[in-house]
């Protein structure tokens, strides 16, 4: 460190010289449900199966929830997002077969003939009973719960990705 006066002042300057290793970072931004899903899989970590499968839920249906916002905008429909959404209880739960139907009219998937929409319609029931009668589960279960969840999430994603119009978002 160099310090010195400044000629007519009573100011130091003081300047300082330091290495600063090159760091490499590299940043993955989530979205909501990715993260619940991150917390979910935590949660069968801490052992706790139950807020394990409840997460894994939530995370599903922030997806359909987002996925939705997608496929009205993707269809140029945007506008009519909340008259429909709110007309339809539980939209976020595709289990719901008039979610699941406006769901494959915007986005062209019949979602209930995934392979996993047997196991995904499992994991409802669980969330169900975990949520509502504190019902205790295994870790298997969880696992299968979050198993199916990413699954589920990955089958929107991509399902998204079919229905992203070339020009949209420009």
């Amino acid at each position: 460190m160099n310090d010195k006066a400044v000629s007519g002042s009573d100011d130091i300057v003081a300047s300082v010289e330091c290495k600063v290793p090159m760091a490499r970072i590299e940043a993955v931004a989530l979205h909501q449900h990715e993260m619940l899903l991150k917390k979910a899989n935590e949660a069968v970590n801490r052992n706790e199966y139950s807020l394990a499968i409840i997460l894994a839920q939530v995370a599903c249906e922030l997806c359909v929830e987002r996925a939705f916002i997608l496929l009205f905008s993707f269809n140029k429909i945007d506008y009519l997002y909340h008259s429909v959404t709110n007309a339809v209880f539980n939209y976020t739960n595709l289990k719901n077969e008039k979610a699941k139907d406006i769901y494959k009219a915007l986005s062209k998937d019949d979602i209930g003939q995934a392979s996993f929409w047997q196991s995904y319609k499992d994991h409802i029931k669980r969330r169900h009973k975990a949520a509502h009668q504190g019902t205790t589960f295994t870790k298997s279960e969880a696992e299968e719960s979050c198993r199916v969840a990413k699954e589920f999430i990955d089958h929107i994603d991509k399902t998204l990705q079919n229905n992203q119009p070339a020009d949209w978002g420009l």
